[in-house]
């Protein structure tokens, strides 16, 4: 066992001492793989410790959100009423405005038509933001046609600085009529394309709103309508009939008679034309069972649609007038009418006779010049919640407003600070 132990020592003590100076070398073999090992461990550490310190370096400027603003949800097909009454910047057409322009998806168009438009006050300053944002960095091309005649040089001068980011046209008189001493008084935004997220599609907005700081503290309304390509088609074929006319090619400043366009509950109709929308609504009504009728505009000097007021309100109907300029001296039958009167910017009849029960909207604002003359236009709808709503603003405008303030100076004659 001793020797075989022996033996066995040895051979282990003998490899040991035999192989010695093999071993050696395998020693410093060993060791400098060790090193190397260690050393390629180290350098991978502090390689993959600089990489990581590099990485959040640059990730932020790598997947830095692009700037981006509030959108508009997922409004559903068809229309929708804003409102503003004397809310400004906070008011829902203010802030509606905004979310429709932050909705677009990348590279749409938005197209603002408008009578003039002003870059001062916060909700001007947060619409020019939106415009500029979605501009910068989401490639929108943004439009805008306004009427020159509105502005001074120097006015002329400042809104062209406010949006040196957009393709601006412009006409000297009415784009569609050329008419001398007539405006381009229609109000409206178009988006060509909604991102998915809200609901994609087309956008249009009708409004009474010239955008400016004074006009968002007064009272006006608005009725957007989303993915109704008969409705956003007739809208964007007047668009490229006014920049004709701006561009002076191919425009004929002829008036047509005049229709709505659209299949669905929602339609539009553009001015100058012979027919007069709001007698062709009117017109057709009988008040023998009752009904209601409420009318909010800056003027009413139609003849026409007075007669058809005072007929409705002679057969049983509640017709109430809501005027912000009104000549209390006038004759019979203007005397007849009995308007009120408030600080009001809409153009709105409320029609609920009958069965009909309908909102026309927009820019009109029945002078006796406006349907041959100017650039309008007059949205219709029988959207059941688009008419409750505007009967719930407009009794809210009815009780702001009096009969006492319509004999005033200040409620007749020449347009004060609010423009038409």
């Amino acid at each position: 066992m001793g020797s075989a132990e022996t033996r066995a020592g040895f051979g282990f003590a003998d490899i040991g001492r035999s192989e010695r100076g093999s071993r050696m070398k395998g020693g410093l073999k060993v060791q400098s793989r060790s090193r190397l090992v260690v050393a390629m461990i180290a350098a991978a550490l502090v390689l993959s410790g600089w990489a990581a310190t590099a990485d959040a370096q640059v990730q932020p400027h790598a997947t830095r959100a692009v700037p981006t603003c509030p959108g508009i949800g997922v409004p559903s097909n068809g229309p929708r009423m804003l409102q503003d009454e004397h809310g400004g910047a906070e008011s829902e057409l203010a802030r509606g405005i905004n979310a429709l322009i932050c909705s677009a998806a990348d590279g749409a168009t938005i197209d603002i038509k408008s009578w003039f438009m002003t870059a001062p006050g916060a909700a001007m300053g947060r619409m020019v933001a939106a415009l500029r944002l979605m501009h910068s960095h989401h490639h929108v091309r943004v439009n805008v046609v306004v009427g020159k005649s509105w502005y001074s040089s120097q006015k002329w001068q400042l809104f062209r600085r406010a949006f040196s980011f957009a393709t601006v046209w412009s006409c000297a008189r009415a784009c569609m009529s050329g008419l001398p001493g007539s405006i381009d008084h229609s109000k409206w935004i178009t988006v060509s394309r909604l991102r998915s997220r809200n609901g994609g599609g087309t956008a249009v907005l009708s409004t009474s709103l010239n955008p400016t700081a004074e006009q968002f503290s007064s009272g006006q309304s608005g009725i957007a309508i989303f993915r109704d390509p008969t409705v956003y088609g007739p809208f964007l074929q007047e668009w490229n009939a006014y920049v004709r006319c701006a561009v002076g090619r191919g425009c004929t400043h002829a008036i047509p008679t005049g229709r709505w366009q659209g299949r669905y509950r929602t339609q539009v109709w553009f001015e100058p034309s012979r027919l007069d929308p709001t007698h062709e609504a009117l017109k057709t009504l009988s008040c023998r069972r009752g009904g209601r009728i409420g009318v909010m505009s800056l003027y009413l000097y139609r003849r026409p649609v007075l007669d058809d007021l005072l007929r409705l309100r002679g057969q049983g109907c509640s017709v109430d007038v809501l005027l912000e300029h009104w000549d209390s001296t006038q004759p019979a039958p203007w005397k007849q009418l009995h308007p009120r009167c408030a600080f009001n910017h809409d153009k709105m009849v409320l029609i609920d006779v009958g069965s009909t029960h309908q909102v026309i909207a927009g820019s009109q604002d029945q002078l006796s010049t406006e349907l041959l003359h100017d650039d309008n236009q007059m949205v219709r709808t029988t959207s059941s919640t688009v008419v409750r709503r505007y009967r719930q603003y407009f009794e809210h405008g009815w009780a702001a407003s009096s009969a006492r303030a319509c004999a005033s100076v200040r409620y007749a004659g020449a347009t004060p600070a609010l423009d038409s």
